[in-house]
This record gives structure tokens, sequence and C-alpha cells, in this order.
């Protein structure tokens, strides 16, 4: 839990510090935070239960704050009507709201955060266990959400629509395990000529190998762009920063990327959160496809030989109304028997 709570910015622990019980988060440290936060967790202290405010009743008015909010919460929300100052007889509070789209992580206690992909730069919004459970979200959900900025701290405080789909009519979808492989194979198609003969059965794990890492990404970006399948996935957990720039010729796809300098369980939670995402396409009869590009690099990131790596391609399922296929592209050079073996279908490239 520890390891977990360090990954948040000190933005979201103090909201999250904020709802268990932590009094007064903004005055205290970021590992003053963890600690009361895990120690009421655990029983060990009680959380703290703030006093009812004395004195005449809040008045509120509307008033243009967009000079107040500084770049430090790294959150550019457009001010409007919404946004107001609320005068308290103890304080100023400011409050603002905006809309946002992200895709959710659910994680212990049913709270959850909602990651913002910024080209591999990523905002996490807190989401309140009260959110998660009204809208019955899942990991992998891709959701707009209403978004409060309240001095300084920031959380989801509604959700507008799930998968698309308005959240007051959203229905719970079919369950991945409930989905029966259909035997009839289904090969992609690729507008590009380069690709014509590429065999790539929908349902399939593909291992891919070529040259080195550059070369691999510049090949997987145009087939990635050349691909008629409407929902396309990309992982790589081994970006550096001088090479950023490429993500930005990857068309139409959900990029799910970590800078080779962040640490193992950002990029392991970044990879879980895109294996969700699939199974969240697939309960909605969509065909996906996955492109884990360098996959040696997603295998490290677990220190349990291959496990993440293995737990990704054994989702690959081709059901009656859709779909789960993945390519893994790797080094020649630095090929490992084990990655071969979890590949239904090998290409060199």
């Amino acid at each position: 839990m520890e390891q977990q709570l360090n990954e948040l910015s000190i933005f979201a622990l103090r909201e999250l510090a904020r709802r268990t019980g932590v009094n007064s988060p903004t005055s205290k440290k970021k590992q003053q935070l963890i600690d009361d936060i895990i120690a009421i967790n655990n029983g060990v202290k009680k959380p703290h239960i703030p006093k009812t405010k004395q004195g005449r009743p809040p008045k509120t008015f509307g008033y243009d704050v967009s000079n107040i909010f500084t770049d430090k919460n790294k959150i550019a929300p457009t001010f409007s009507k919404d946004c107001a100052l609320t005068q308290t007889n103890e304080e100023f509070e400011q409050v603002a709201h905006f809309e946002i789209e992200g895709v959710v992580e659910i994680v212990s206690n049913n709270i959850g955060f909602l990651w913002v992909n910024k080209l591999q730069d990523y905002d996490c919004y807190f989401i309140p266990s009260s959110v998660v459970e009204k809208f019955s979200l899942k990991s992998g959900d891709k959701v707009n959400a209403k978004v409060s900025l309240n001095n300084g701290e920031t959380a989801v405080e509604t959700i507008i629509t799930i998968n698309g789909v308005s959240a007051t009519k959203s229905k719970p979808t079919r369950n991945y395990f409930d989905i029966e492989h259909c035997l009839e194979k289904d090969e992609f198609t690729f507008s590009a000529s380069e690709f014509n003969n590429l065999k790539i059965s929908k349902g399939e794990n593909t291992y891919l190998y070529g040259k080195d890492n550059n070369t691999n990404t510049n090949y997987v970006i145009n087939l990635l762009n050349s691909c008629n399948v409407e929902n396309k996935i990309y992982i790589n957990v081994s970006i550096v920063e001088k090479n950023k720039h490429v993500l930005k010729n990857i068309n139409n796809a959900e990029l799910y990327v970590s800078k080779i300098t962040d640490n193992l369980e950002t990029s392991r939670r970044i990879v879980t959160l895109a294996i969700e995402r699939a199974i969240r396409l697939i309960e909605q009869d969509k065909h996906v496809l996955i492109v884990v590009d360098d996959a040696l690099s997603v295998a490290s990131v677990d220190n349990q030989e291959l496990t993440i790596l293995k737990h990704l391609m054994s989702i690959t399922k081709n059901g009656k109304n859709g779909s789960i296929s993945i390519l893994a592209v790797m080094d020649k050079d630095k090929q490992i028997n084990q990655i071969e073996k979890l590949a239904d279908n090998k290409i060199k490239m």
C-alpha cells in the first residue's frame, strides 16, 4: 500500500488523506500523509472528525478566478460560470469544475484514479469510493468525468459517460470470462501495400522480431497506422525523452507508455491498465489489436520472470462478436525462447 501511495502526486495524496480522516493534510509533508493514511486504514489511529463551523452561513458569489490558479497543479481548466469564490468567516475557498476524459484504475478499498495521458506524461485524478460504487466503475473503463479543483486539490466529482454511453443509461456489459472462443479465423487487413503479405489472425499472439528497437518502433507505427481495425492499443515502457516525438506519429490508437526512467511499479500499473482496457473493449463486442513495442522491457517490469507479459498474452481471444489480438515486437539479437513460446505466430520483420 505504501508503494502505491508513493506513486500519487501530493495533491491526490492530500485529497485521499482528507477523505480518510487525516487532520490538516495540507500542513503535512508527503511521508507524514502516507504514514497517517496507513495508520488510519489499519485501525492504529482514529480518523479526525472536524468540528462544525460556527458563525454566519457561507456567502457565495460569481467571480473570475482564472488569475488565481497557477501551473503548479499541471491543470489548465477552462473557467466559466461554474467557477466561484466561496467566502466563509474563516477562509476563502477556491472552487472550479471542468470536464476531462481518461481511463479508470480501481485500487484497494474500492477507490480509484482517472489516468489522463498527455503523450506519456500522465495526470492522475482521485476517484472517491462513493463515485466508484455509484457508477459501478471497473478498471479499464474510459470515462468523461467532471473534476473539481478545490483549494489546489483535485478529485472526480461525477461521471458523465462510461465507454461512450451516458452514465445514467450505462448497463453492465457481458463478462470477458463468459465470452467463448470462436474457431473461425479472420485476418486483419492493412491499407499499406508493404503489409499486404502480413498474415495476422484475430485472437492470436504474434511475435515479430527484427533489427534494433528504433527500427522496430518505426515499423510498428507504420503497421499500426495502416491496420484497418478500429480499436488499437500501443504499449511501450522503454520510451526515452528524446524519442517522445515518435508518439505523435501514431494515429487513432490508445497509448499506454512509460518512460525508461519511471520506476517499475508505474510501468506495471500502466501495462495492467492497458490489459483491463482491452478486456472492457471486447466486452463491448469490439475487435482490439494490441502492439507491445520492446517486449523485453515489458517483461522486465514485473521482476518475476515474464509474469506481466504472460498475463498480457493470455488475454487473447477470438469471440463471435469481438476479439483481442497481440503483436509482441522484440529485437532479434535479444530474443529469448520463453517469449517466443508465448506466440502462436512468428514473423520476421
